[in-house]
């Protein structure tokens, strides 16, 4: 009669990997409770006020680039800053600011608005940045972005206007305020500032 080798060993390694295991996917489900609960990653180098006003700088230098005044209405506004796959989580004491400059109505593409477009690419290629022009609809509308290296967007559009925004950023609760830098008049100067 031959001796069987005891189990006890394999039994013994094979209870210690699966301890392993539970506690890899314990510490996983911990880290991704912490990225989806933690605070966002900030996209921009500025706090709220600041932001506000750095982008309302940047505005005025390229509106100054445009041939003539188009605007009608500048809209300064914070969002809360939020996330997740369905944007459902966000976050006290972060927010996304933006600065928009808004045509009186809808802008039918034409020799002036495309003028426009190319001054704004030309001014954003002049302020460091590369501006990226695209056609859309077939040509009827035109769309001119680019993204700055401290985390600033820009976005105009020949249907709506410019648009300059952040990601999220530190609410600093500061309440900021300067002038248009296009003729607009007072009650077409709206500011939209959540928690202020």
């Amino acid at each position: 009669m031959t001796a069987s080798k005891p189990r006890a060993p394999i039994a013994k390694t094979v209870g210690l990997i699966m301890i392993v295991l539970v506690c890899l996917c314990c510490g996983a489900a911990k880290a991704l409770e912490r990225d989806l609960n933690g605070p966002p990653e900030l996209t921009a180098a500025y706090t709220s006020g600041e932001a506000l006003l750095v982008m309302e700088n940047l505005a005025g230098a390229l509106i100054t680039a445009l041939e003539d005044d188009p605007f009608t209405s500048r809209l300064w506004k914070t969002r809360e800053c939020t996330s997740g796959w369905d944007e459902g989580i966000s976050w006290d004491g972060f927010v996304s600011a933006s600065v928009t400059y808004r045509f009186d109505s809808y802008m039918e593409l034409d020799a002036r608005s495309l003028a426009y477009s190319e001054q704004l690419a030309t001014a954003l290629e002049a302020l460091g940045m590369d501006p990226v022009v695209d056609r859309q609809n077939g040509g009827e509308r035109i769309k001119v972005s680019a993204e700055r290296d401290d985390g600033l967007s820009v976005l105009f559009t020949t249907s709506t206007g410019l648009h300059i925004s952040t990601g999220c950023v530190v609410d600093d609760g500061q309440s900021v305020y300067t002038p248009p830098h296009a003729h607009i008049p007072p009650a077409g100067d709206i500011q939209d500032l959540q928690n202020w």
